[in-house]
């Protein structure tokens, strides 16, 4: 069975709680993502800030400077590195979230985004029919 560790995304864009609102949309423009953890000076997961958290610099434009900490989503859903597949897209799949964050005893590993599970299923479903093709071929005669 395939687990979470399998799945996420190790090298993990994060940004601090006293962070801007600014500096947070920059790094997910820059880096194009939709959303990023929000991790403290120890490593502990604290929140998610997302594009949606983000919304508000619309109407208040004024409000950039202000920490990260005052938008972000601070009741995150997490799984542990070794939840199992069908956790992880029940998660995914029930809740308005489009990233999960992966833990090991209270520290964060990594990240599942949608992309990724889609990009896995996917290519895993390659690797099996391409051994499937390659069983099914007859074997070369020897002379």
């Amino acid at each position: 069975m395939f687990r979470a560790k399998d799945i996420m995304t190790t090298d993990v864009v994060s940004v601090a709680p006293e962070a801007t609102a600014r500096e947070a949309s920059a790094l997910m423009l820059e880096n194009g993502f939709s959303g990023l953890p929000v991790v403290d000076g120890e490593g502990v997961l604290v929140g998610v800030i997302s594009e949606f958290d983000l919304l508000r610099l619309v109407y208040n434009p004024e409000e950039e400077n202000e920490p990260v900490s005052q938008y972000m989503s601070r009741d995150v859903i997490s799984v542990e590195k070794d939840a199992d597949l069908v956790e992880v897209v029940d998660i995914l799949r029930s809740r308005p979230i489009r990233r999960l964050p992966v833990m090991d005893h209270g520290e964060l590993v990594g990240l599942i985004s949608r992309p990724d599970l889609i990009r896995f299923v996917f290519t895993l479903r390659d690797r099996v029919n391409h051994k499937r093709q390659e069983s099914s071929k007859p074997a070369s005669v020897m002379e």
